[in-house]
């Protein structure tokens, strides 16, 4: 026999003051449902509006780096999240002189995406107004101030190379040091500012200078390299990364990124990095051509 649940008159048990709590339960229920429906679309938009991020910021990040006669690059970005704050790019500023620099926008997601994009667009605009590498660097560091009220920062690692006579001005702000390996030995070049976007204008500046002699290897990294922690949260640490590197500089570039993510990987115990992780390396070979 078919019984309505809510005709009292065939249920004897089914009082009036029992169906109103039934009825309230069914409503609590399908106001649940609702909210849980919501919440899922909610997350479906937002999965949907990171991958569409990621694929912008992609877009964001060289796909190719300058392999000539002189010289070759390679670099690795590895996000914590779909998108990150990290950033490197290389830029032709003149026939044989490349702009190279690669940053670190404090803070992780969406929010630090946005200001790496910020960032992105600024050093490609101003790469075309100043040849000076101070100049550059004091201009980037005013719109960062002016975008973020100075709430925000970004470490950064900026050269400049003339591949012709493997000369690199660099200025360090706030940054891991880059290091140049040369024939068993290694030097940080750690010349130059504050983190940006937070001091107008800049407390200091001095700029780094150094010369590259054929063979000699340039990595630059962020700081999600060398602070990788491994099972019993010990990092990763420069002096591990320069070891590292001292067992391969004789590899190209790219061989040579790959064998040290394979190393920071073993060290992590898996991909679950903590932090945005970029690797940034130059071989100048110098020569003719």
């Amino acid at each position: 026999m078919n019984v309505d649940p809510l005709d009292i008159s065939k249920i004897g048990d089914y009082t009036p003051t029992r169906v109103t709590a039934l009825r309230q339960q069914v409503d609590l229920l399908n106001r649940q449902l609702e909210r849980m429906l919501e919440n899922r679309l909610v997350q479906e938009r937002m999965k949907q509006e990171l991958s569409l991020a990621s694929q912008v910021q992609g877009f964001l990040i060289p796909d190719r780096l300058p392999n000539t006669s002189r010289l070759s690059m390679s670099a690795i970005y590895v996000p914590h999240h779909d998108v990150g704050g990290d950033y490197y790019d290389v830029v032709e500023m003149s026939p044989g002189k490349w702009l190279f620099c690669v940053a670190d926008v404090a803070g992780k997601g969406v929010s630090a995406a946005l200001l790496m994009a910020h960032l992105q667009a600024s050093i490609r605009a101003l790469a075309r107004a100043y040849t000076d590498l101070s100049s550059l660097v004091v201009n980037v560091n005013e719109l960062l101030g002016y975008a973020t009220r100075s709430e925000r920062f970004v470490t950064l690692f900026m050269g400049t190379l003339d591949e012709q006579m493997g000369d690199v001005e660099y200025i360090c702000a706030g940054h891991i040091p880059a290091i140049r390996f040369r024939q068993g030995r290694y030097e940080y070049l750690d010349q130059g500012t504050t983190l940006l976007g937070m001091f107008q204008p800049l407390p200091f500046l001095q700029l780094g200078r150094c010369v590259l002699a054929p063979d000699d290897v340039l990595l630059v990294c962020t700081d999600g390299v060398v602070e990788a922690q491994g099972d019993r949260k010990e990092p990763f640490g420069l002096d591990r990364l320069v070891g590292c590197m001292e067992e391969t500089t004789d590899l190209s570039p790219d061989v040579l990124n790959s064998s040290l993510l394979d190393r920071l990987i073993a060290h992590r115990g898996g991909w679950n990095f903590a932090d945005d992780l970029t690797l940034l390396t130059i071989r100048y070979t110098g020569g003719v051509g």
